[in-house]
């Protein structure tokens, strides 16, 4: 009997680990296809459309929509049943429990003004809970995967295992975000504020960028807010399975967008929300 069950242990096992691997191969595939639209009208001239229903700039360009209806197009082949979520073309529902997030052109303001600092984001959730995900920033040649316990950077050096820092200290963490543009005046401003005046560091200007640094051990924060869930889907699995944390300012476990807090470590992310909770 124990020999039975250890048996279908290890039978289950296995299929675990060859469904992350396909998952992650799909991804990569994903990322090719992507980055043959997106390499192709990077720093060439784009008619930018401005999205906004408010005073904000919100911009979008033809590459966004065709990068992700090429997207679209290979999930629904691969896994017809799957839901999408596009931030482009709206929600496509599935008859599962899994679904696929899209942004893709995390950061359109820096795209089309010729800084490779953006990123295509792919995500892919159970129930909500965003498990596996992808930034790839095709022109520098970064491809960051993670989900199941492991996130790598796939680069034209090879493959490398991600692990976050170990900072413990505000005073000793480097913070980033996009810009503070970002945080509504008041009380959320005022808060991170605060919060970036006890690191040893503080830019702007990473998009998607910031979060798998952070991931990569190069970052210790990384703090925004007023994010679409197609901003952070993506990046929640490349952030903890790189061992570093990432919550909702209120310590919530992110299934939104909204205010995000990602951190190197538990007592850093700890931390940090004792300067932004206040905000939510």
């Amino acid at each position: 009997m124990i020999l039975t069950q250890l048996s279908l242990c290890i039978k289950l096992v296995g299929k675990v680990k060859m469904e992350s691997n396909e998952i992650k191969e799909f991804l990569l595939h994903l990322e090719e296809c992507a980055s043959k639209i997106s390499l192709g009208g990077f720093r060439n001239y784009n008619e930018v459309t401005d999205k906004a229903e408010s005073s904000d700039f919100d911009p979008v360009t033809i590459i966004d929509l065709k990068t992700e209806e090429v997207i679209s197009e290979q999930i629904r082949i691969r896994f017809p049943n799957h839901g999408i979520i596009g931030e482009e073309h709206g929600v496509v529902a599935g008859e599962s429990q899994w679904s696929w997030i899209i942004d893709p052109i995390d950061g359109t303001r820096s795209y089309i003004t010729g800084m490779p600092t953006w990123g295509t984001l792919i995500g892919l959730t159970f129930e909500g809970k965003p498990l596996y995900g992808m930034m790839s920033q095709p022109y520098v040649g970064d491809c960051f995967i993670g989900g199941g316990g492991v996130s790598e950077l796939h680069s034209r050096f090879g493959t490398k295992v991600l692990q976050a820092g170990s900072t413990t200290e505000l005073s000793r963490s480097i913070l980033f975000s996009t810009t503070p543009d970002m945080f509504q005046p008041g009380i959320e401003l005022e808060c991170f504020v605060k919060l970036s005046e006890q690191s040893r560091m503080t830019r702007f200007g990473a998009d998607c960028y910031g979060y798998c640094l952070l991931a990569l051990g190069l970052v210790d924060l990384v703090v925004e807010a007023n994010l679409k869930f197609c901003d952070i889907a993506a990046l929640v699995p490349i952030i903890e399975s790189s061992g570093a944390f990432v919550a909702h300012w209120n310590g919530d476990p992110v299934r939104a967008g909204g205010q995000i807090v990602a951190a190197s470590s538990q007592e850093l992310l700890d931390q940090a929300l004792e300067f932004l909770a206040p905000a939510t």
